[in-house]
C-alpha cells in the first residue's frame, strides 16, 4: 500500500515526540524544558536514565528514557511488579521481537532489555515521536473513509509480514498503532501476541487482549480462562482474529465508535449482538462509505472462517476500494453492470422504465397506500412511546427523592451498623408508601441488617451481595457517587413478589461508605400513576419490560427481557418476550441498567418500532420500544395489525377519484416516445 491518500502530520519535538505549533522549536516544548532542567537526577534503570512517563497499560508504565553518556532517546516499558502475568508478558514479546527481527513489517522493535536494581523488568523501544493512533490529533487525520481505508491497509500489510513470520499479534487497537516523526504507522506491543502452531492457528488463546477491540473468539476464550493456558487449548486463534482487530479499526476510525462497545459486558455483545452499520456520523465525510461498509461487513463475521482468510486479502481489498475497481467480497456487481448499460442504450431504458411504470402502477398503489398507513401508526405509536417512557421517568424520579432523603437520615444510616439480621425498623416505615413493597437497609457486605414492614418469610439466603441492586450501589459508592441505581427485576424471595429494585448507597459525614438503602416497587399492571392502558388512546396498547436478575448467587443471568407490567399480566406475573426481538431491542435502545446517572435524559434515541406477537395475548401487534432514560427499562406501545388494514382500505377510498391523472400522463408520454421513434427511423430509411 502506498501512503498517497494520508496527509501530513503537524511538526513535534524532535526531542519528546511532542505535537509543536508551526513556528515552535524544541525550545520551546514543555516537556523538554521539564528533562533539561531535572537534569540527572531521574531514575536510573539499567543503562538508561527515565526523563518522564509517557504512557501507561495494564502491565506496564511506558516512560521516555535517555542512553546515559550517548543522549538517544527511547521508550522504556517498566512492568508494574503488581501486574498478574507482566513478566510472562515482557518475555512473550521479547520472544516476538526476535521471531519478527529483521521484518520491515513496521514494527517497533525492542533494541534492550533486562532487570533494573528493584527487581523490575523492563524493555527498551524504538521511540515513536508522532503518538499513537489513539491521539486526538492522529485519528483526526484519518477520520474519512479514505485515508482511514489507507491506513487499514498499510496495518493489513504489516501484519501479513508478521504472520509470515509466524506470529499473532492479539491485541491490536488505536493505542498499539504508533507513528514515527514522518507520520508512518507502526505495530506495537507484541507482548500478548502467540506464534502460529500451524497453517494460520496458534497453539492457545492469547495472554490478554482488550475488550471493545478483540474477536469474538479471544473474548469467548478469556471469558472462561483466569490464566495461561497450555498448549493445546482447542480454541486456538487464527490469523482471522487480528482481521476481525482491523475491522473493527477501520470501524472506529469511521464513526467514531467501536462496534461492540468497550463495556464490561463484551465478551456476551461481540458473541451474540450484530454490529451497527459502518457510517459516518452526519457531518463527516463520508467517501468511500459503501466500500468501507461493505470490508467492514466481511472483517467482521463472528465465524472466522467467513472473514477475510488472510491480512493479504484484506490489503488487497483494500487496494481494490482506492482504485475504484470492485471489491473481491462482492462476488458480482449487477448494479454498475446496469448503469454502464443505460449510459449506452438511454432510449430503450426510457422506453422499459415508463412500460414497467404504466404496468406496475396500478398493482402497486395498494401496497403505497399500505406503507403511507404504517407509517403514520408507526409515527403515532412512537410519539405515545416517549410520553410513556417520560411519565415512568417521572415516577422513578418521585420514588428516587424518597429514597435519597431516607439514607441521608442519621437514624436509617445507623442501623447499618447493627450485627442482627432483618430488624423490624419503625425509621423507616416513615417513608413507606402504598407504592412500595419493602424498604431494606444493608451493611456494606451485602447482609440485610433492617427492613419494612416485618419480615414474614425468612429468605433462602442471608447474603445479597450477588443481587445486581446491591453491586449497582457498590459501584455508586466506589466512586463516591450519592446517586440512585435502578436495577434488573428481581423475584423477591420474602414476598415472592415481582419488584423494581431501586438502591442508593450511605455515606457518613466523613464520606466514608457505611451501606446501602434500597426501596422495591412491586410490578403490577399499572406502574404508579401511569395507566398501562395507552392512556385513553383506543385499541392501543402499553407495557413495561425490564431484564430480569438471577435468583441465585450461582445462577446465570437470565438472557432477554420480559414484561412485567400490561393489562393482561396478574400483579407478580411476568412474560418473556421472543429472544430475537429482546436482541434487536438490547442492540438498538438498551435494556441493561447504566451504572451511574441512569436519570440523564438520551439525546436523538428514536423508539424501535416492530412487528411482534404480544407473549400475553397472543395477538399480532405493531409495536414502539422506547427505553425509560438509562434505566435499562423499556416501554411499548403497540396497536394490533388489523387497525393498519383499517387505515389502508379508508386511505384506497380517497385515492381512487386521482388514478386517472398518472395513467394519463403515462399514456402521453409514451405516446411520444413511441413518435419519437418512428421520426428515427423514417430519418435512418431516407438516408439509406
Amino acid at each position: 500500500m502506498d501512503g498517497s491518500h494520508e496527509p501530513a502530520p503537524g511538526p513535534v519535538c524532535p526531542r519528546c515526540g511532542a505535537a509543536l505549533h508551526d513556528d515552535d522549536d524544541a525550545l520551546d516544548c514543555a516537556g523538554c524544558w521539564f528533562s533539561l532542567m531535572s537534569g540527572p537526577g531521574g531514575r536510573v534503570v539499567g543503562n538508561y536514565r527515565l526523563l518522564g512517563e509517557i504512557g501507561q497499560g495494564g502491565s506496564a508504565v511506558v516512560h521516555l528514557a535517555e542512553r546515559i553518556g550517548r543522549g538517544d532517546l527511547f521508550a522504556l516499558k517498566l512492568a508494574r511488579p503488581e501486574a498478574q502475568h507482566a513478566g510472562l508478558a515482557f518475555q512473550n514479546e521479547l520472544n516476538n521481537a526476535r521471531r519478527l527481527e529483521g521484518c520491515d513489517a513496521g514494527v517497533v522493535g525492542v533494541v534492550d532489555h533486562g532487570r533494573s536494581d528493584d527487581g523490575e523488568d523492563f524493555l527498551v523501544l524504538q521511540l515513536m515521536e508522532g503518538g499513537s493512533l489513539m491521539d486526538a490529533v492522529a485519528a483526526g487525520r484519518y477520520a474519512d473513509g479514505r485515508s482511514g481505508l489507507a491506513l487499514v491497509g498499510r496495518l493489513a500489510s504489516m501484519l501479513a509480514s508478521a504472520h509470515a513470520r509466524a506470529v499473532l499479534h492479539c491485541d491490536l487497537k488505536p493505542d498499539n498503532i504508533l507513528f514515527d516523526a514522518k507520520g508512518g504507522p507502526h505495530l506495537a506491543d507484541f507482548g500478548v501476541g502467540q506464534p502460529l502452531a500451524g497453517p494460520g492457528s496458534s497453539k492457545a488463546m492469547a495472554l490478554g487482549g482488550t475488550r471493545g477491540w478483540m474477536s469474538p473468539e479471544q473474548a469467548r476464550g478469556l471469558s472462561t480462562n483466569s490464566s495461561p493456558p497450555s498448549d493445546g487449548s482447542p480454541a486456538a486463534l487464527t490469523v482471522a482474529s487480528d482481521v476481525f482487530s482491523l475491522g473493527v479499526i477501520l470501524h472506529w476510525l469511521v464513526t467514531r465508535e467501536p462496534p461492540f462497545g468497550t463495556g464490561p459486558d463484551y465478551e456476551q455483545r461481540v458473541q451474540y449482538l450484530e454490529p451497527p452499520p459502518c457510517i459516518a456520523p452526519r457531518g463527516l465525510s463520508r467517501e468511500l462509505e459503501g466500500e468501507c461498509a461493505s470490508i467492514c461487513r466481511q472483517a467482521l463475521q463472528k465465524d472466522p472462517a467467513r472473514r477475510y482468510q488472510t491480512a493479504a486479502q484484506l490489503a488487497e481489498e483494500v487496494s481494490r476500494a482506492l482504485a475504484g475497481r470492485p471489491l473481491l467480497s462482492e462476488s458480482t456487481r449487477p448494479l454498475r453492470r446496469l448503469a454502464l448499460w443505460v449510459s449506452r442504450h438511454k432510449l430503450l431504458a426510457l422506453a422499459g422504465v415508463e412500460l414497467s411504470l404504466l404496468l406496475l402502477y396500478l398493482p402497486l398503489v395498494p401496497f403505497l397506500v399500505l406503507g403511507q398507513s404504517r407509517a403514520v401508526l408507526e409515527e403515532q405509536n412512537a410519539n405515545a412511546a416517549l410520553h410513556q417512557a417520560g411519565a415512568v421517568m417521572n415516577e422513578l424520579r418521585d420514588f428516587a427523592d424518597r429514597l435519597m432523603t431516607m439514607a441521608k437520615q442519621p437514624e436509617v444510616q445507623a442501623l447499618a451498623a447493627s450485627e442482627a439480621l432483618y430488624v423490624p425498623s419503625p425509621e423507616l416505615g416513615r417513608f413507606a408508601t402504598a407504592d412500595i413493597d419493602n424498604l431494606i437497609v444493608f451493611s456494606t457486605d451485602g447482609f440485610a441488617r433492617a427492613r419494612w414492614p416485618v419480615l414474614r418469610v425468612r429468605p433462602r439466603t442471608d447474603d445479597f451481595s450477588f443481587r445486581d441492586y446491591f453491586q449497582g450501589a457498590a459501584g455508586l459508592a466506589r466512586e463516591g457517587l450519592r446517586e440512585l441505581y435502578v436495577s434488573r427485576v428481581i423475584r423477591s424471595q420474602t414476598t415472592g413478589h415481582l419488584d423494581l429494585e431501586l438502591v442508593t448507597p450511605m455515606f457518613d459525614v466523613n464520606g466514608k461508605w457505611i451501606g446501602v438503602a434500597a426501596g422495591a416497587r412491586p410490578a403490577r399492571s399499572t406502574f404508579g400513576a401511569v395507566q398501562m392502558n395507552c392512556a385513553g388512546g383506543g385499541a392501543c396498547l402499553t407495557g413495561l419490560l425490564a431484564a430480569r436478575d438471577r435468583d441465585d448467587a450461582g445462577a446465570p443471568q437470565p438472557p432477554g427481557i420480559s414484561f412485567i407490567a400490561a393489562p393482561e399480566l396478574r400483579t407478580g406475573q411476568e412474560v418473556a418476550l421472543d429472544i430475537a426481538l429482546s436482541r434487536k431491542i438490547c442492540q438498538r435502545i438498551g435494556c441493561t441498567p447504566a451504572p451511574r446517572a441512569q436519570f440523564t435524559a438520551r439525546a436523538n434515541v428514536r423508539p424501535l418500532v416492530e412487528d411482534f406477537i404480544d407473549p400475553v395475548s397472543g395477538r399480532a401487534l405493531l409495536g414502539a420500544f422506547a427505553p425509560v432514560g438509562r434505566t435499562g427499562l423499556v416501554v411499548v406501545v403497540a396497536t394490533p395489525t388489523s387497525a393498519v388494514r383499517e387505515l389502508t382500505d379508508r386511505m384506497l377510498e380517497r385515492a381512487r377519484s386521482y388514478l386517472g391523472v398518472p395513467l394519463a400522463l403515462g399514456a402521453v408520454l409514451f405516446a411520444g416516445l413511441l413518435a419519437s421513434l418512428r421520426l428515427r427511423g423514417a430519418r435512418l430509411t431516407a438516408g439509406g
